[in-house]
């Protein structure tokens, strides 16, 4: 259907320079002929100039390779629960932007099983190719993975849209899990940023559950929270124990989530909690 051309797998290696190890003083000889004191100062200057000379081009060597295109990818964190940006500066051979970033991302993409990829663009849409090895991908998060995809290449200058396809063809899902008969669309709500980590929705597939209640108490040593449930089974009175990495987000808008800790939840307070298949809360949103 469409004519893709493949991206090859380019191994970026970046060599550091070493910096001089500066310059050596001359002290004059204890011993020796005596020496006139013009032909002493002529010998240092000559001395000094060499030095600067020698200084110029060593400095001129230790200058770094400045050539490339800088790449921002957008991976999942080990716990496949929200995207961490980070950025390379690929070297320039020739190939697009939107090419270099798919080869980052391929990269660093160690979830993929062994895979062809290709990428070509119409306007602001990214065509992506995979080759029908991606349908035996086996990975819980097949959503957040297209996340990964589509915020990576659409970070991207005139990139604003990407269409998956397998071999050539449109598809309905990856792997068996997440649509991809549509164009795709950046989605920034998982991005985790300086002081913010994202709070990944409940997922019943891995046996999560979600609760609502009001909190009656707080003990911030044991990471414990005693809360009153609005329904559900054990309604009532419940403690529940706080995962080490859980994330606790208040809503301070509609739109706009703010990361707090534990000391920031007061008594009285309304909360949902996300709790994992052993009952450990990973994730708690203190509601309006």
């Amino acid at each position: 259907m469409y004519r893709m051309r493949k991206v090859l797998v380019l191994l970026l290696v970046f060599g550091l320079l070493l910096l001089p190890s500066g310059c050596s003083l001359f002290a004059a000889e204890e011993d020796g002929p005596p020496v006139d004191a013009d032909d002493e100062m002529e010998s240092v200057n000559e001395q000094e100039e060499g030095a600067e000379e020698d200084s110029q081009e060593s400095d001129s060597r230790s200058e770094p390779e400045t050539d490339g295109i800088e790449i921002v990818t957008y991976m999942p964190n080990a716990a496949g629960l929200w995207l961490e940006p980070d950025t390379y500066v690929v070297a320039d051979e020739g190939q697009t932007a939107v090419e270099l970033a798919l080869q980052a991302w391929v990269q660093g993409a160690t979830f993929l099983p062994t895979v062809e990829v290709a990428v070509e663009t119409d306007g602001g849409l990214a065509y992506v190719s995979f080759s029908e090895e991606i349908t035996t991908m086996e990975l819980e998060y097949e959503g957040l993975v297209l996340l990964s995809l589509v915020n990576t290449l659409t970070e991207v200058e005139g990139v604003n849209r990407v269409r998956v396809l397998i071999a050539g063809e449109e598809a309905y899902t990856l792997a068996g899990a997440s649509y991809i008969g549509e164009n795709l669309e950046r989605d920034e709500s998982l991005i985790a940023r300086k002081g913010f980590r994202p709070l990944a929705p409940t997922d019943p597939r891995r046996g999560e559950r979600f609760t609502e209640g009001e909190v009656t108490e707080v003990d911030v040593e044991a990471l414990t929270i005693r809360f009153t449930a609005f329904e559900g089974p054990g309604m009532g009175g419940q403690t529940v124990q706080l995962a080490e990495d859980a994330v606790i987000h208040r809503q301070v808008s509609s739109e706009e989530q703010v990361e707090i800790t534990l000391d920031d939840i007061d008594e009285g307070e309304t909360l949902g909690i996300i709790l994992t298949p052993d009952g450990l809360a990973r994730g708690i949103i203190l509601m309006e």
